[in-house]
């Protein structure tokens, strides 16, 4: 799957109806949907009261909602991922490939990822730009150990679950 097809997947029995769930390509949020335009206004207020219990936060402009999640919620999230083996390197990924070494080696248990970082890292990742994905998590991670801060340890799990590193 891939990281869209793995975010959507827990949005989805929130919304009562078909609608449009598509990713945020301004970066604004993880996601963004259609639902306010579609549904009613009691059905989409309930949508979006059913969103924010899921963990997202839901931001409603017009006929547009973007959908973000809370740091909790996609620490949790990022959390139940299977925890997988990096897969062998290869020539296309492998800066990408030892980055996430790098952060693996530096897991912070219970720290609540920042939800910005993890977000470019989503949008990069359904771009499938591994130089700037490569960059982005390298950055992070010097940031993390400059500051003493958690790095974006999720990020790898989400890279992992969808299989962009093979």
């Amino acid at each position: 799957m891939t990281p869209f097809e793995l975010i959507r997947a827990q949005v989805l029995p929130a919304l009562p109806a078909p609608c449009l769930v598509a990713p945020d390509r301004t970066g604004r949020a993880f996601l963004v949907s259609d639902f306010p335009a579609r549904y009613g206004a009691k059905a989409a207020r309930a949508a979006g009261e059913a969103l924010t219990a899921l963990g997202f936060c839901v931001d409603v402009t017009g006929n547009t909602a973007h959908i973000d999640w809370t740091a909790e919620a996609l620490g949790k999230w990022l959390g139940s991922l299977p925890r997988r083996p990096l897969p062998a390197p290869n020539d296309h990924t492998f800066a990408l490939w030892g980055i996430c070494k790098a952060l693996l080696m530096h897991e912070t248990p219970d720290a609540l990822p920042d939800v910005a970082i993890v977000r470019r890292a989503f949008h990069l990742m359904n771009q499938k730009d591994i130089p700037a994905l490569t960059k982005h998590l390298g950055e992070a991670l010097a940031v993390a150990l400059r500051t003493s801060t958690a790095p974006p340890v999720g990020a790898v799990r989400l890279l992992t679950a969808s299989n962009l590193l093979t």
